[in-house]
C-alpha cells in the first residue's frame, strides 16, 4: 500500500476510530468506534481492500448481527469486525 493511503478512514467528522486491532480469535479487524454527535450517524469505511463482511459486535467481541451499514446512535460506542 502507498504511504499516503491510510489503512483505514471514516466518512463521517462525528465519527471516530478509537480502536483498532487484530480479532483475537482470527484474522479479521476490529474497529471501535465513537459518534461525537447527538444525533444518530451514518457511517462509511474507506479501506485499500474490499471487506467480505461487517459484523457488529459486544465489546468482548462476540457476534451479534452482520450488517450492511454502519449506523451509530447519538453519543454511541460501537465495535464491529471487519472480514476478509
Amino acid at each position: 500500500m502507498p504511504e499516503e493511503y491510510s489503512f483505514v478512514s471514516v466518512n463521517n467528522p462525528n465519527v471516530k476510530i478509537t480502536a483498532l486491532k487484530k480479532c483475537e480469535d482470527d484474522n479479521s479487524l476490529i474497529i471501535r468506534m465513537y459518534n461525537s454527535s447527538g444525533n444518530e450517524e451514518k457511517v462509511g469505511l474507506q479501506m485499500a481492500v474490499q471487506p467480505k463482511a461487517v459484523i457488529h459486535t459486544n465489546l468482548i467481541e462476540e457476534e451479534l448481527e452482520p450488517v450492511q451499514e454502519i449506523v451509530l446512535g447519538k453519543y454511541a460506542i460501537e465495535t464491529y469486525k471487519v472480514k476478509f
